[in-house]
This record gives structure tokens, C-alpha cells and sequence, in this order.
């Protein structure tokens, strides 16, 4: 049975497990993430924290969600949830935005639309808040690999976010390149330092070696080296 965290924008601050429904195999596979104080709000659309998203600035997911839906029928309405609107909704919290999602009805045509675009979008805004929330990152990453499941209060079957385990996902393969980056640029000073020293080492031990000669005689001893610790 596959591990399972359960959240939502009140969560009981228990350990991963022991909130209802949850289950993990390995506690010691999340100590780091216990650590965290109400680590699981931190995954809910709820959770405030400033991002920008299509050029607009918004507190929480569920402003750029619903504002992006209330857009598809009418772009002023829309603009409400923003920072940028100075309105009362795009100034409140995520209860608020979740209150005015049907502060425009939309046409037929347009739920279409949005059932078809929808996932995609959740996608694309959950993804800059956590590109630029430290804390919020740290979580997600935290979770291992552990399912993730959204619900809320009187919610009768909890909701499966992909979109998260998706986003989680990119962030590990981001790090992995940072990491893999930093080892490259340390292996690359560690060249140029041994270059400089074996190859002015050549010229002078040397005499009669040419430049290019000495150049050719690093790169070998150079890949000895390294088959040296290897």
C-alpha cells in the first residue's frame, strides 16, 4: 500500500499518518517534514502567499484559479481577484475567492471550455506559487512520494491532486540539474587547476615540448588521473 497524505486549508498539525485516512510505511521517511509546524496547509490552494501568474499578482492559488475562470466570461470581473485590482476580493483570502467563483455565470460553451482547460491551468498556477514559496516547496518536496489528497469538511471522497504529485516531480528533476550543474562547474575548476600546474609543470621540465604537445599531454594524464580514483 502506497503512502498517503491528506490535507486541507485546516489540517490537524499531527504527524504524517496519524490524521484520518492517512497512511505511511516508513515514519522515518518523513522526519524532516514532521518537523515543519502545519505542513500540510502549506499544500492547500488557500495557503497565502504572493505570486504572479500571466502577469498579475495574486495571494493564494484559488484566486488565480477562479479568476481565471470568472475571465472566460468577462476579463473585468475577472481582474477582481488580482493584488493588482485593489478589490476586496483579490485583497481577502482564499475563502473569499472560493465564495465569488460564481460571481459571473458562464455560458455553455464557455464550461465546456473550462472542464477541457481546467487541470491544466490548476497546473500552471500551483506551479509558480511553488517556484517561488520556499516554505511551500520544502513541503512538497518533503513528501517524498507519498500520494497527495485534497478534502475539506463534509467532503464526502477526498480528490486526488496529480497536479501536485506533477509539480513535485518537475521541482526534484529542477534540483537534480542545479545540483548536477554545480558539480560540473567544480569539476571544471578542478581541470583548469591541475591544466595550469601539470602543463607550465611540462614546459619547464620539458624544454623541447611545444605548446600544442604539452596541451595533448595534460588531457592524458588528466584522464589518468581521474581513472585513478575511480
Amino acid at each position: 500500500m502506497e503512502d498517503k497524505l491528506i490535507f486541507f486549508s485546516s489540517s490537524k498539525d499531527n504527524k504524517i499518518g496519524k490524521n484520518k485516512n492517512e497512511f505511511i510505511n516508513n515514519e522515518d521517511e518523513y522526519i524532516e517534514l514532521n518537523k515543519i509546524k502545519n505542513f500540510r496547509r502549506y499544500l492547500s490552494n488557500f495557503d497565502i502567499y504572493e505570486f504572479k501568474y500571466n502577469g498579475y499578482s495574486y495571494r493564494t492559488i484559488e484566486h488565480a484559479f477562479q479568476g481565471f475562470k470568472i475571465s472566460l466570461a468577462n476579463k473585468e470581473e475577472g481582474f477582481k481577484f488580482t493584488i493588482d485590482s485593489n478589490n476586496e476580493i483579490g485583497l481577502g483570502d482564499g475563502k473569499i475567492a472560493r465564495k465569488n467563483r460564481k460571481l459571473i455565470n458562464l455560458t455553455k460553451e464557455q464550461i465546456k471550455e473550462w472542464d477541457n482547460i481546467k487541470h491544466t491551468i490548476m497546473y500552471e498556477i500551483a506551479l509558480e506559487k511553488f517556484k517561488v514559496s520556499s516554505i511551500s516547496k520544502d513541503v512538497l518536496l518533503k513528501t517524498n512520494n507519498c500520494q497527495l489528497w485534497h478534502t475539506f469538511p463534509r467532503m464526502k471522497y477526498p480528490i486526488r491532486c496529480y497536479y501536485l504529485e506533477k509539480i513535485r516531480t518537475y521541482l526534484k528533476e529542477i534540483d537534480l540539474k542545479e545540483i548536477n550543474k554545480k558539480l560540473d562547474i567544480k569539476q571544471k575548476m578542478k581541470y583548469q587547476h591541475f591544466y595550469k600546474i601539470t602543463y607550465w609543470g611540462l614546459r619547464e621540465s620539458e624544454k623541447d615540448i611545444t605548446p600544442q604537445e604539452a596541451m595533448k599531454q595534460v588531457s592524458i594524464l588528466w584522464i589518468e588521473y581521474k581513472q585513478s580514483f575511480q
